[in-house]
């Protein structure tokens, strides 16, 4: 097993969700509905929606935070107009369940997409994740395994002849991007953290037509030069971020308040991840922030920023309690961090 197996046709594109709109906009799917995880991030929503189908949520298992199989076995009994399922391997965490997934979606002719976004260079198996879908979707944007701030590739043992042609008519990548993107999040965390709730729907789906340049968009050859560049770091990468998992591992131990996050044989961990009480969460992160400690709280449900009603549990379980510490850091920057946290649980033993 190589660390990291692409698929024979390649495409680098602007970012991930670029490549699942190509994807989705060249082919002609046997349904209108694309499922996806209801903690699948927002970038991959979008997409769907301007591909011209329609997005629908799955919950997750509680343990990884992934679809599980018995998901996929209702929307193939229950949904006629069942297109295609985005598989995501959450938080670099492989889903033990792909390969049985994969089987019941080739047998019922739905298209299988796997989103190794945040997975490059984890295996399942003794397998590489990237091996069991019918197309494959990485990313090398912001804090991804390979972080080079944009770019995706989409993956496939077909030729890729319709989606090379219809990337190769998107606007090449522009700096509004990347100002336009931290301007949205920053409206997001806002409404959410002083809500305590998603955000309004109507923030991100009455503006969407407004956003498709952050989403929709080539890279120069200067910038695909360069993924295809940092990608050959990868082992390197891999060995450091698993690395930097143990030591933090080691140096957190499990405090009251604090539960560790289930990380599967063959995970390359895209952050640290903890599960912290639910009343607990928001003055932890407080205190970190107090102390200029980097923190983060993704991925909440982002069903209802589609307009979705239904009730996620244990997605929302994720949404309400889990904590995300960057990978990688120095020793010293984990035992900080660390630190902090072991002070703040005892303080509220």
């Amino acid at each position: 097993m190589h660390i990291f197996d692409l698929k024979e046709h390649n495409l680098i594109t602007g970012r991930g969700a670029t490549a699942i709109y190509l994807l989705l906009k060249t082919h002609r799917l046997n349904g209108k509905h694309v499922y996806v995880p209801a903690n699948i991030c927002y970038a991959a929503v979008y997409p769907i929606l301007y591909a011209g189908y329609t997005p629908v949520f799955l919950d997750v298992d509680i343990e990884t935070g992934n679809l599980d199989v018995d998901s996929i076995r209702e929307i193939v009994c229950m949904d006629k107009e069942a297109g295609a399922v985005i598989v995501a391997h959450m938080f670099g965490n492989p889903n033990r369940w792909i390969e049985e997934i994969a089987g019941i979606c080739h047998s019922h002719n739905i298209l299988l997409i796997e989103d190794c976004a945040s997975a490059m260079g984890a295996a399942v198996s003794g397998k590489n994740v990237g091996t069991f879908g019918d197309y494959v979707i990485y990313s090398t944007g912001y804090s991804k395994t390979i972080d080079v701030g944009y770019g995706g590739i989409l993956s496939s043992s077909e030729p890729l002849d319709n989606e090379t042609a219809l990337n190769d008519s998107l606007p090449i990548y522009s700096k509004n991007v990347d100002a336009d993107e931290n301007f949205f999040s920053k409206i997001y965390r806002l409404i959410r953290n002083s809500s305590g709730q998603s955000i309004s729907p109507w923030i991100f789906r009455g503006i969407q037509n407004h956003l498709q340049h952050m989403f929709l968009f080539r890279l120069s050859e200067v910038q695909i030069n360069q993924i295809e560049s940092k990608i050959r770091e990868l082992p390197g990468v891999i060995l450091q971020r698993r690395k930097c998992l143990e030591q933090y591992r080691e140096k957190l131990g499990c405090p009251e308040h604090v539960k560790p996050f289930n990380y599967e044989e063959g995970a390359v961990p895209w952050r640290f991840n903890i599960f912290v009480d639910r009343n607990m969460r928001r003055p932890l992160i407080d205190a970190l922030l107090a102390k200029h400690l980097p923190v983060s709280d993704w991925y909440p449900s982002v069903a209802p920023i589609f307009g979705n009603t239904e009730t996620f549990p244990n997605t929302e379980y994720f949404s309400d309690r889990i904590l995300n510490f960057p990978i990688p850091l120095t020793e010293k920057e984990i035992n900080d961090i660390c630190i902090a946290i072991k002070v703040f649980c005892a303080s509220h033993a």
